[in-house]
């Protein structure tokens, strides 16, 4: 498998879900495949020798926080990648200024990031402005070599969860765009993936696409027997 599969299960799982869901991806394990349970079942993908994500973090390493995990924590249990900046995190309130806090501390603790970056509906024919902000802002103060960390995950919010995706000729658009604005940081090359909607049916378009370094899958990663569909696919190109 060539691309990065991401699997954002989000708050879909329930414990009796767990066993047969890591018993199914075995074979298909490796650095690539990186599984974002929620917080508390972590330690099972753990033990099974999974690579894993945490779905959100705080930007301080210890304090009187309830409710929050921090960079640090993540780091000691084993937790290898950060999804930061997705849309639902806005529902909590957070902000780009957030979004930089947890980029940096992120990368303080040696933490890779899922850096999510993308235009609201209304957005969407100003999309580029809207990019290089949310780029800027997220980078504000990151050193260069640390940027070679982190995975842009081009997630039009229009897209997510809505069935509905950009033609490939408009992602592939974009993920020039994002090269572009992300090497005014870095001369390194650009990791960036694609989230919104990506789902075994539509995998076999998406992963045409040229530059495309893999994909943010959500509600369809939560069916292992759809996300191998779209691990065999992308194991093709």
């Amino acid at each position: 498998m060539n691309k990065y599969i991401i699997a954002n299960l989000k708050m879909y799982q329930m414990p009796d879900m767990i066993s047969n869901y890591l018993e199914s991806l075995k074979e298909f394990n490796n650095e690539k495949l990186i599984l974002c349970p929620s917080s508390v079942y972590i330690p099972y993908y753990l033990e099974k020798g999974y690579h894993v994500g945490i779905q959100n973090i705080y930007f301080k390493d210890v304090g009187p926080y309830t409710g929050e995990i921090s960079p640090l924590q993540a780091k000691q249990l084993g937790i290898s990648y950060v999804i930061i900046g997705h849309n639902e995190r806005k529902l909590f309130g957070e902000t780009d200024h957030h979004i930089n806090q947890k980029v940096t501390a992120a990368l303080e603790n040696d933490l890779n990031i899922i850096l999510c970056i993308g235009e609201t509906l209304d957005e969407r024919s100003n999309k580029e402005t809207i990019l290089k902000r949310q780029i800027h802002s997220a980078l504000k103060n990151i050193p260069q070599e640390k940027i070679k960390n982190i995975l842009f995950a081009y997630e039009p919010i229009w897209a997510i969860g809505t069935g509905i995706i950009p033609d490939i000729e408009e992602i592939e658009t974009m993920i020039h765009y994002i090269q572009t604005v992300c090497h005014e940081f870095s001369s390194d090359p650009i990791k960036i993936i694609y989230g919104g909607s990506v789902d075994e049916k539509n995998i076999s378009t998406l992963v045409q696409m040229k530059n495309i370094a893999g994909f943010l899958i959500g509600s369809a990663a939560v069916n292992p027997d759809k996300l191998i569909k779209i691990i065999e696919v992308t194991r093709e190109k």
